[in-house]
């Protein structure tokens, strides 16, 4: 076969080959024209110009005994020590660079390597006090799938883990009710069978029967026969749901659903939905909205 004389490559290509024959230099840094090493050099009082303003009237209004301690801490440390500080408003100087700082965060402490581009931020801008929120689904009952719990499985998070092929569980995520309320609810129905804790919740919705107030009970209105107590309409509507959701997992299991009892019960607080209320002068105030976590376990009484 003969080779095609005079063959030019494409432009496209020959783009290519110049590229790579190009070596791509590393961008040096420079702050406000100068570079690390000139930086390090500069004393307090020239290095205040080059900040941001906001940064500038911090360390003008003079450091506090912590700031005082940290910053003579970086001075006296090596490169590999550890440096453990609450400090999250320290304006980050040329001096920090190279140095791993643990940096506390509300709950724990966070390992951050100051690097040359850090110059000039907060310490705290680097360690996070909130987590990404990720959503993933639609709740529990929003669509005919979703009827039995175990579809669920990125919300179950249980307090206790039993046989599960004795017992039938679920889970009621970040529901709209009282946790207090919730609390003496468990109370009263934990070792119950599923239908006479069901009743006993539905006569609480119907304002048939108070429920005794155990825990929480500063301030509840006397109820005849049983002391502070009170109709927790609300939390009771939302245990009953999920109750009804245990029974329908554990008819999808197999068991006798006229035959279980409540093996284990426990709610706590879930997650703060956080809000606003627009106020006069163009002023808001904090409107949170606070929810609760049910979990419920039965198991097949013998």
């Amino acid at each position: 076969m003969a080779s095609k004389k005079g063959f030019k490559s494409s432009s496209r290509s020959r783009r290519k080959a110049r590229r790579k024959k190009i070596e791509i230099k590393k961008k040096e840094f420079s702050y406000r024209g100068l570079s690390l090493e000139e930086l390090q050099q500069l004393s307090f009082e020239e290095l205040l110009p080059l900040l941001p303003s906001r940064m500038r009237r911090t360390l003008k209004r003079g450091l506090t005994v912590k700031q005082d301690k940290l910053l003579k801490d970086i001075e006296k440390a090596n490169p590999g020590d550890v440096i453990r500080t609450h400090c999250r408003n320290m304006v980050i100087l040329p001096s920090f660079v190279g140095h791993k700082i643990h940096i506390h965060n509300g709950s724990e402490f966070q390992i951050v390597e100051i690097q040359p581009n850090m110059v000039g931020h907060y310490l705290g801008e680097f360690a996070l006090t909130r987590k990404l929120v990720k959503h993933t689904g639609p709740g529990v009952g929003a669509t005919r799938s979703s009827k039995y719990m175990p579809l669920k499985w990125w919300k179950m998070k249980y307090s206790t883990d039993l046989d599960p092929d004795k017992t039938a569980k679920a889970y009621g995520y970040e529901l709209h009710c009282s946790r207090k309320d919730s609390m003496n609810l468990a109370r009263a129905i934990r070792g119950m069978k599923t239908e006479q804790a069901k009743k006993y919740l539905q006569e609480i919705i119907d304002l048939k029967k108070p429920l005794p107030a155990v825990y929480h009970n500063g301030k509840r209105a006397h109820q005849k026969g049983i002391g502070p107590g009170s109709f927790p309409q609300k939390a009771a509507k939302y245990m009953l749901k999920t109750l009804e959701n245990a029974e329908n997992n554990a008819e999808y299991k197999g068991f006798d659903v006229e035959n279980m009892k409540i093996a284990h019960i426990s709610t706590y607080s879930g997650r703060i939905i956080k809000g606003i209320m627009p106020r006069a002068q163009g002023r808001a105030t904090d409107k949170n909205t606070k929810t609760t976590n049910i979990e419920i376990i039965i198991e097949e009484v013998e």
